[in-house]
C-alpha cells in the first residue's frame, strides 16, 4: 500500500526527516520525505499493518526538540502507482505550499558540539558555530520556509567536502543539519579594537584575553549584540556610567553548572531550565557572600539573573573564568536589540573596548527569555530565545459548549500594549506570538515591531479579518492599530487592559469560554472602563463576558506618570486619603519643598485616580525605606520592597497582616467589591515614622500578607455570590514571588482552582494573546 503522511508542528529544523529515514528503515518502510511549508510529507510503502505501526512510532519515538502537532494519512490510490517502486527512504527537494506551519524557536548548543568544541585534536577545536541536527540557531536565521539551507543566513556558506560528507551520511547526526559547517567553511569572527582589526582565531584568542583582563566586549550572539564583561566591581561602574544604568540588575553568564552553584543553591528545575534548549535567564536567590562580593550586579536585591553559555562562542569565551560575567543586551537605551553589523561598529563603542561580530547574518532580532524561580516551579517573564515562535495551541478554543462544530477560526491580529510590547497572530488552533520587543514609545523599538509583524504576516499568510488592540486611546499600539485596520479594511476591536490579562491565561489554559470565572489582575497600569487607571481589579463572568466587580479603591495619582519614578508621590496620595499629614512625616523631608507643595496643590484638586496594585508597593517602599524618592525604571520599587520582606521572611513566623477592609463600594451603580487599605495606611504611617532595626523589613513583609489576605477575602465572596470555584490570576505584579506564592497557596487552601502562566510571560508580554483569544470570541459571537 502507498500512503501520504502529514506531519504538523515543530518538525522543521529538529532532525525530523533523518529521524523518518530511520525510522522508516527499522520498519522496512520505503518512499520519500521531504520538508513542506505545512510540516513534513512522506510518501510511504509498505503493508497497512507496517504502516500503521510506523505512523504510530512518528509520534512515540519523535526528536527530543520536535512538537508533533497532528500526524494525517491518506491512502494514494493504486492508479498512482510508480513505474518503479522505491527501494528505500529517501529525501527529496522541499516545496512550498501557501502558509508556513511552524517556524522552530533558536536551540542553545548541546553538550555533543560544545564537546567537540572543546577537544583538542577534533577538527571543530575552537569553532564558535558549531551546530547539527539538535541545536543551534533557528527562528533568528530563518528567512522564509521550508527551513532548508538557502533559507537561512547559513546560504552565504558553502560546504567543504568533510561537511558535505556529514550532511549527505544518513547515519551521521548531521544528517541533513542546515546549519553544519566547520572552520573551513562556515562562518568566521572579527574582532575590532579602535582602528585595530582581528579575524578568525586570531580574533578568538584577543577576546579572550580582553574579556579575562576586565574589558568591556560587544559580543553578536545568537539573536544580537550583548554587552560582556567580567563581574567586578570596577568594570561593574564602567558599565553603569556608559549605560546610564545607575541601579537596574544586570544578568551574569556563568562558564557551567558547578562555577554557578558556588554562588547560587539552584536546584533541579532551575538546573533543568537553564542547561535546556532555551537556556533562558533565571532569576534566582544567591548566596549572602555572593551578594556581599558583587553588591553591585543587583543593588539591593539578593536575586540575580543567572544564565548558562547558549551557542559555542559562549563557551569558548568564558573558557577558564570560573566567576560571574556580565551578559547584557547592548543597544542603546530606546532602541531595539542591535543585529547590524555597521551599526555595531558605529554606536556600541561608546559603550565597549571591542566589537567582536561575526558574518553569520541575523533575520530575526531576539533576546534571551526569563523566569523567576517561585514556590511552585518558574515565572515566566520575557518571551524570547527559545520560545519564539513557538504558538500556543489552542483546540477547543472556538468550540462553544453545546454546539455540534466549531465556528470559522478568523486570522487575528492583535498588538498588545506599549510597554513589554508583543503582537500575537490567531490562526485555526494556534496563537502564534512574538518576542519582546520593549517600549513602543520610542520610533526605533516601534519601526522593529512593524517590520517583524510584515514578516509573520508574509512567511504565515495571514490575511487579517480583525485587529485588536488595548482600549488606551493614546498608546503607540492603539494607533497603529487604527491605522492598520483602515489599511486592510477590517474591524477593529478594542480591549480592555485587565481582561486581556485574563484571557491570556484563560487561552493558555483553554478554558471553555462558557466557564464562569473569577479573574484578579494585578499591574501597574492599564486603561480602565471609566477612563482611570486600574490596576488592582477583580472581575467574573465567562471570559468573553468579564464584568468588573471590584479590587483595590482607587486613590489620586498626583503628577501622573511622574508618580512611577516618583514613589514619594503615591505615598502623599495614600496617606493624604486617609486623613493623614503626609508632610509632616520624616521621610517626605528631603523633597524640594515647591514639589510637595505643587503634590500638595494637586491631590486639593483632584487629579487623576488609579487602582494599581504597583502604585501601592511603590509607597510602601517608599515610606519603608526600601528607596528613596526617586527610582531609575518602573518596577524598582516593588522590586526593593519585595527584598526588604524576603529578609524578613527568614525570621518571622508567620507574620500578622495590617488591619483592612472589604466594603460595597458606593461610587457606582452595581455592587462592587473594594479593598479599603485605609486601616493600613494608619498603621504603617506611625509605625514606618519612627522605626525600630528590623522593623521596616517586617513592615514590608506584613504588606505583602495584607495584599494576599485582602484579595483572598475579595475571592471568597465573589465566590459566594457566582458559585465559581474557577480563579484566574494574572498581570505584571504576579512577578512578585511573595504575592504569586502566597496568593496561590493561601486561595488553594480555602478551595479555589487557580490558574496561573506557565509557559507565556504573566505581564504585559501575554497581553496580545489575551486580545487575540477575545477577538476570536467576539467575531464567534457577534460574526464580525
Amino acid at each position: 500500500m502507498r500512503w501520504r503522511i502529514v506531519v504538523t508542528g515543530t518538525v522543521q529544523g529538529v532532525g525530523f526527516r533523518p529521524f523518518i529515514c530511520r525510522l522508516a528503515a527499522a520498519h522496512g518502510v520505503v518512499g520519500t520525505v521531504k520538508n513542506d511549508s505545512a510540516g513534513v510529507v512522506i510518501d510511504a510503502h509498505g503493508p497497512s499493518q507496517t504502516l500503521r505501526a510506523f505512523i504510530a512510532d512518528i509520534t512515540d519515538q519523535a526528536p527530543p526538540q520536535a512538537r508533533i502537532r497532528s500526524v494525517t494519512s491518506d491512502e494514494v490510490p493504486e492508479s498512482c502507482a510508480e513505474a518503479e517502486p522505491p527501494t528505500s527512504m529517501t529525501v527529496t527537494a522541499s516545496n512550498s505550499s501557501d502558509s508556513v506551519d511552524e517556524i522552530t524557536a533558536d536551540l542553545a548548543v548541546c553538550d555533543r558540539c560544545v564537546q567537540e568544541v572543546t577537544s583538542i585534536g577534533d577538527r571543530r577545536f575552537g569553532y564558535p558555530f558549531n551546530a547539527c541536527a539538535d541545536c543551534g540557531p533557528r527562528f533568528s536565521i530563518t528567512a522564509s520556509l521550508p527551513f532548508d539551507r538557502p533559507a537561512t543566513s547559513m546560504d552565504a556558506f558553502g560546504m567543504c567536502r568533510e561537511c558535505q560528507g556529514e550532511y549527505d551520511d544518513v547515519e551521521d547526526r548531521r544528517f541533513l543539519a542546515q546549519t553544519i559547517s566547520c572552520p573551513e567553511c562556515g562562518p568566521a569572527l572579527r574582532l575590532v579594537v579602535g582602528d585595530d582589526q582581528h579575524d578568525g582565531p586570531e580574533a578568538l584568542s584577543l577576546a579572550r584575553r580582553l574579556l579575562a583582563g576586565g574589558a568591556i566586549l560587544a559580543v553578536k550572539g545568537v539573536g544580537g549584540y550583548q554587552l560582556m564583561a567580567r563581574a567586578d566591581q570596577h568594570t561593574i561602574a564602567t558599565l553603569r556610567q556608559r549605560k546610564a544604568r545607575r541601579d537596574r540588575p544586570f544578568a551574569v553568564m556563568f562558564a557551567d553548572l558547578a562555577g554557578l552553584r558556588q554562588y547560587a543553591p539552584v536546584d533541579d528545575r532551575v538546573a533543568d531550565a537553564l542547561a535546556g534548549s532555551q537556556a533562558p535567564i533565571v532569576i534566582t536567590p544567591v548566596l549572602d557572600h555572593a551578594r556581599i562580593a558583587h553588591p553591585d550586579i543587583a543593588p539591593g536585591l539578593g536575586e540575580w539573573g543567572v544564565m548558562l553559555p547558549n551557542s559555542p562562542l559562549h563557551h569558548l569565551l568564558l573558557a577558564g573564568i570560573g566567576g560571574p560575567v556580565i551578559c547584557t543586551s547592548a543597544n542603546p537605551r530606546g532602541s531595539p536589540m542591535v543585529v547590524d553589523d555597521e551599526q555595531a561598529l558605529r554606536e556600541l563603542p561608546r559603550f565597549a573596548d571591542a566589537v567582536l561580530s561575526n558574518n553569520r547574518a541575523i533575520r530575526h532580532r531576539v533576546d534571551d527569555s526569563i523566569y523567576r524561580q517561585c514556590e511552585s516551579g518558574l515565572i515566566p517573564m520575557r518571551r524570547g530565545r527559545g520560545q519564539t515562535p513557538s504558538p500556543l495551541l489552542i483546540p477547543r478554543m472556538l468550540a462553544r459548549s453545546g454546539s455540534a462544530h466549531s465556528v470559522h477560526a478568523p486570522h487575528i491580529v492583535a498588538v498588545g500594549a506599549d510597554l513589554k510590547a508583543s503582537f500575537s497572530i490567531l490562526r485555526p488552533e494556534q496563537i502564534l506570538t512574538s518576542q519582546y520587543f520593549g517600549d513602543l514609545a520610542h520610533a526605533q523599538v516601534h519601526r522593529a515591531f512593524v517590520a517583524e509583524l510584515d514578516d509573520w504576516l508574509g512567511a504565515f499568510a495571514v490575511r487579517p479579518e480583525l485587529v485588536v488592540c488595548d482600549a488606551h486611546p493614546d498608546y503607540v499600539s492603539t494607533q497603529f492599530a487604527e491605522r492598520f485596520a483602515a489599511v486592510h479594511g477590517v474591524p477593529l476591536l478594542r480591549v480592555q487592559h485587565h481582561r486581556a490579562h485574563v484571557a491570556a491565561v484563560a487561552a493558555e489554559h483553554s478554558v471553555d469560554p462558557d466557564t464562569i470565572v473569577i479573574g484578579i489582575a494585578l499591574d501597574g497600569l492599564g486603561y480602565g472602563d471609566d477612563g482611570t487607571t486600574w490596576g488592582g481589579e477583580a472581575f467574573s463572568g465567562t471570559v468573553g463576558n468579564l464584568r468588573h466587580v471590584g479590587g483595590l479603591l482607587p486613590a489620586p495619582q498626583p503628577g501622573g506618570d511622574l508618580a512611577v519614578t516618583e514613589p514619594w508621590r503615591m505615598a502623599a496620595a495614600y496617606l493624604s486619603q486617609a486623613g493623614i499629614d503626609w508632610r509632616a512625616l520624616p521621610m517626605f523631608a528631603a523633597i524640594d519643598p515647591d514639589r510637595a507643595a505643587q503634590c500638595e496643590t494637586q491631590l486639593r484638586l483632584g487629579p487623576p485616580r488609579t487602582s494599581s496594585l504597583g502604585r501601592v508597593l511603590d509607597a510602601v517602599a517608599f515610606l519603608v525605606g526600601a528607596v528613596g524618592p526617586t527610582v531609575e525604571y518602573d518596577g524598582q520599587a516593588p522590586a526593593q520592597l519585595e527584598a526588604f520582606a524576603r529578609r524578613a521572611a527568614t525570621a518571622a513566623a508567620g507574620p500578622r497582616p495590617l488591619p483592612f477592609a472589604v466594603v460595597e463600594d458606593g461610587a457606582h451603580a452595581e455592587r462592587r467589591l473594594g479593598l479599603d487599605l485605609t486601616p493600613a495606611w494608619l498603621e504603617l504611617a506611625g509605625s514606618a515614622s519612627a522605626p525600630r532595626p528590623g522593623q521596616p523589613e517586617l513592615l514590608a513583609l506584613r504588606w505583602h500578607d495584607t495584599i494576599v489576605a485582602g484579595l483572598v477575602e475579595v475571592a471568597v465572596r465573589l465566590r459566594d455570590e457566582v458559585g465559581s470555584s474557577t480563579l484566574i490570576l494574572a498581570g505584571g505584579c504576579l512577578q512578585n514571588v511573595i504575592l504569586a506564592d502566597g496568593l496561590r497557596r493561601r486561595l488553594a487552601a480555602v478551595g479555589f482552582e487557580v490558574m496561573v502562566h506557565r509557559r507565556l510571560p504573566t505581564n504585559d508580554g501575554a497581553i496580545s494573546i489575551g486580545q487575540a483569544w477575545l477577538g476570536a470570541l467576539e467575531y464567534s459571537e457577534r460574526g464580525l
